[in-house]
């Protein structure tokens, strides 16, 4: 009788949805678990109507661009960047593209913008434009994290089809340990846990497992659970550049070519300017205007 393998993903996020992924290619069954409803959507960014050409609209106070709501898009909680901008790089493409076959043209098919960076990106910088027009021969994707979560997810689920178990709106308590019989589960000598064989989970069910990939994000209750058993926590880097940005989501004029405009517009933020922006068109001629502080500078949404 052949072994029957098995993993456990822990979140549903890409990383997650990568991770369950590249272990369906190595075990028998792979089950997801995540806290969220995958499927579920909560209101989210508001989109407004651009009326004027080029597409980065100043307007004329927070009261017009209040008045021009035309609808509300949604999203799946706990992600929290889910509002904020989004370019999938050559490098992030290409991975996905690796683990994920045909990632980037179900991207596409659902309105992705694909364009070379040298060509669709325009770029402020050190006090002027860059030059434009040049054939860089690196291909980046602009979609929202919406589009690029459902697009991760749906693939996955057809690469699982009957070998991928989601496990929806269910938390993890913790992890359960191999130990020696004679040891107490309350004993926590390093040396003596040989290592991981499942998970808790809320209910107190125990899922099994040859594999756990802890995947969820800064939700993550991993140190904790190294610690519980007296195990190392990987020391951690913490980098605070005090940023922060706000972001607004606009409809184009359907007249809007972003070969003649530009797919994305980007002003970097510099020592002498703590202030920065970003504009990405996006799909079902969206736009999405960015603007980001450093160091304390504060931005928020009424500057949009």
């Amino acid at each position: 009788m052949s072994y029957h393998t098995s993993a456990i993903v822990i979140g549903g996020g890409i990383g997650g949805l990568a991770a369950a992924s590249a272990a369906l290619r190595h075990f028998d069954q792979v089950t997801l678990v995540d806290k969220d409803d995958l499927a579920s959507k909560i209101a989210s960014e508001t989109i407004l109507e651009a009326r004027r050409c080029p597409a980065i609209v100043l307007w004329e106070s927070y009261e017009e661009a209040r008045a021009l709501t035309q609808s509300t898009k949604k999203r799946r909680s706990g992600v929290p960047h889910y509002t904020q901008p989004h370019i999938l790089l050559a490098g992030g493409s290409r991975a996905l593209e690796r683990l994920l076959p045909g990632f980037t043209k179900e991207l596409c098919s659902r309105g992705a913008r694909s364009y070379d960076a040298g060509k669709g990106l325009f770029v402020y910088d050190f006090g002027a434009p860059f030059q434009r027009g040049i054939d860089a021969g690196v291909e980046v994707f602009a979609a929202s994290r919406r589009l690029i979560n459902e697009v991760c997810q749906d693939v996955v689920l057809e690469q699982g089809k009957d070998r991928l178990i989601l496990r929806e709106k269910t938390k993890v308590a913790g992890l359960f340990w191999e130990r020696p019989s004679s040891q107490p589960e309350s004993y926590n000598v390093t040396n003596r846990v040989r290592g991981v064989q499942g998970v808790i989970l809320n209910s107190g069910e125990k899922l099994r497992a040859d594999l756990v990939i802890v995947s969820n994000g800064r939700t993550s209750q991993l140190p904790s659970w190294l610690k519980e058993v007296g195990l190392e926590v990987p020391p951690q880097l913490k980098v605070d550049s005090q940023m922060n940005y706000a972001s607004r989501w606009m409809r184009l004029p359907e007249d809007f070519d972003p070969e003649k405009e530009f797919y994305s517009a980007l002003v970097n933020a510099r020592p002498a300017m703590a202030r920065g922006g970003v504009a990405l068109v996006l799909e079902d001629n969206l736009l999405q205007i960015s603007m980001n502080g450093f160091e304390g500078e504060r931005t928020t949404i009424w500057m949009l």
